[in-house]
């Protein structure tokens, strides 16, 4: 139970001092071959549909973990995954 808690203050920690970093919609950008990757995983086609979904999933998840690879919506980026681009 200790280490549970450990995990916790750390996380409470990180989301103190990173959680003040507001998210920025303009940093939302996709490459012609991650829209592609994202239409074929969720089944929306619609870039703007699509947009706001990548979004929600954002926020959601900075809720939880505030880290600024969330926030700079990295985890869309082929470059920072190289494996993404060879689906």
């Amino acid at each position: 139970m200790e280490g549970i808690q450990s995990i916790d203050g750390k996380r409470e920690e990180v989301s103190k001092l990173l959680g003040e970093s507001k998210l920025d919609e303009s940093l939302y950008l996709l490459k012609e071959d991650e829209a592609a990757f994202f239409k074929s995983q969720t089944g929306i086609q619609d870039d703007e549909a699509l947009k706001q979904h990548i979004i929600s999933v954002q926020t959601e998840a900075y809720k939880v973990y505030p880290y600024p690879c969330i926030r700079m919506f990295a985890f869309t980026s082929s470059q920072g995954y190289p494996g993404i681009a060879s689906f």
